[in-house]
Formats: C-alpha cells, structure tokens, sequence
C-alpha cells in the first residue's frame, strides 16, 4: 500500500522511482506488482529515463527492458536510455 501512497503523492521525487525499482526485486509478488503499477503511472521506462540519473537500478531495467521482446518495450527503452545520457 506504501507503494501506491508514494506513486499518487511524490510522482517526481527521484528518491521514490529508486524505491519503486528496488520494490521490483522483492520476494513479495505484490509488492512487485505494485512496484510495477507505480512505474507504469510514471510512464515506466520514460520515468527511468527522466529519473534514473543516480539510481543504480535504472541501468539495469533498462537494459532489460531493450531486450524484451516486445518492440515497443524496446523503442521505450531506446528512448529512455537516450533521455538518461542527456540528463548526466
């Protein structure tokens, strides 16, 4: 429930992406889901693409994310790791 609290009041806040990417890998399958619906209403891989600048996770989901195989998947994550160079 934390996650979704955090997804509606602190969309912007680079500390709560972090936490919703950490949120990604916990052994709780609703956590997990719920971390993934909080970075959908983020626009997921654009908001690691914005936010992601200092979060160690972005990397990693992004590159997952390039090798899915859904293209549109793939053309997010081209998109995201393009917004993430121009932000450093």
């Amino acid at each position: 429930m934390a996650l979704y609290v955090l997804r509606d009041l602190a969309p912007a806040d680079a500390r709560v992406a972090s936490t919703f990417l950490h949120a990604l890998d916990d052994v709780n399958a609703t956590v997990r889901l719920a971390a993934l619906s909080a970075l959908t209403r983020l626009t997921a891989l654009s908001a690691l693409g914005r936010l992601g600048v200092g979060v160690a996770d972005a990397e990693t989901a992004i590159a997952a994310a390039e090798r899915a195989s859904d293209p549109a998947t793939r053309r997010a994550a081209a998109a995201a790791r393009r917004q993430l160079a121009r932000s450093r």
